[in-house]
């Protein structure tokens, strides 16, 4: 195998196994004959979830002053603060079967917002863990 070959093999194992997603939350129950999941995505692992999921909901649970605050916030993310998630979900039910990306500050309230939409049969849902504040830092690391 060349060295081209080995990396474009690399890259698809890659993208394959950040599409398998992990083992599901025990007792959460998602659409009738199917499991709902919270997945944790390291920092790192952000962009190419980004890249195979391009057509799901980035949601961003913050309130609405931290949306403009010094982290700013993800290309084409929605603000739906964790307050106010249940009251918005029939905005979000397109992507009950597909994918969505959730993320805050820091991760205290990730994880909240994510179980509200599993318990509403959202069946593919992930968290940033560390929030945006990781995912930026491990931005400015990668990439000084």
């Amino acid at each position: 195998m060349t060295r081209r070959s080995v990396q474009g093999l690399f890259s698809f194992l890659v993208l394959v196994a950040a599409a398998a997603g992990c083992a599901p939350t025990p007792g959460v129950s998602g659409a009738p004959g199917t499991t709902a999941y919270v997945q944790h995505l390291a920092a790192d692992q952000v962009d190419t979830w980004r890249g195979v999921h391009y057509d799901g909901l980035i949601l961003d649970v913050r309130s609405t002053a931290e949306w403009e605050d010094d982290l700013n916030h993800l290309d084409n993310a929605v603000q739906a603060p964790v307050e106010t998630l249940e009251s918005r979900l029939q905005e979000f039910d397109r992507y009950r079967n597909g994918t969505v990306l959730v993320y805050d500050r820091t991760g205290a309230n990730s994880t909240r917002a994510a179980q509200i939409l599993v318990t509403h049969e959202f069946r593919d849902v992930s968290v940033i863990d560390g929030g945006l504040k990781a995912y930026r830092d491990w931005q400015k690391a990668a990439h000084p």
